[in-house]
């Protein structure tokens, strides 16, 4: 049985690859003299650190993602000694999450649309901490269930509303190598996060 999350997973990269592969063809752009990785990677981190919105596009997953593993990482030991679930209980929980998950990318374009983008991230980045803060709290694992779905609605509006921008404001040719700096910041920021949420548990 444990290997059956991991074929689920498997199985939904090709099927995104075949949805990737169905998009319509577009024109290749112009080739540009070839550059060396480094120097490429080198402009990507320098178009994002000296442009304060991309700088920040950049930097809210980075904490996001210390915060979201500093709970990850204890939340098996959480339900388990304090909801009192077991592993089909804890699958549930996971459920919930991913549930909201898909419910907030669904809402973003329309979060977008009413609120504007900037405010509709700021509202994410509420909700999440918000959500956070009920699921320490929750008394029962429904509750829990509940904060966790709501955070990961937050998180999946987050995950569509600002690439969106992102990609709206970015040279064309700089968008792999800006989005490599983002997400590289983001990385980085998770290892930060695991060992912060074990070492807070432990104390």
């Amino acid at each position: 049985g444990r290997a059956v999350p991991l074929v689920a997973d498997a199985v939904s990269f090709a099927l995104s690859a075949l949805l990737v592969r169905s998009l319509p063809a577009v024109p290749r752009p112009v080739p540009q003299a070839r550059e060396s990785l480094l120097r490429q990677a080198r402009a990507g981190a320098s178009y994002v650190f000296r442009d304060r919105l991309l700088l920040g596009l950049a930097l809210r997953p980075a904490v996001g993602n210390v915060a979201f593993l500093a709970v990850e990482i204890v939340l098996a030991l959480f339900a388990y000694d304090r909801l009192g679930i077991g592993s089909f209980g804890f699958g549930l929980l996971l459920t919930a999450e991913a549930t909201g998950g898909l419910l907030g990318a669904a809402l973003a374009s329309f979060l977008g649309r009413r609120l504007g983008t900037g405010t509709a991230l700021t509202c994410t980045a509420a909700v999440e901490g918000l959500a956070v803060m009920g699921l320490a709290a929750a008394p029962n694992p429904y509750v829990a269930g509940l904060a966790l779905a709501v955070c990961g609605a937050g998180m999946g509006a987050t995950m569509v509303l600002a690439p969106s921008l992102r990609q709206s404001i970015v040279p064309p040719q700089l968008v792999g190598r800006i989005a490599s700096t983002s997400r590289m910041l983001a990385m980085c920021a998770a290892p930060f996060g695991a060992f912060l949420g074990g070492w807070l548990a432990t104390a």
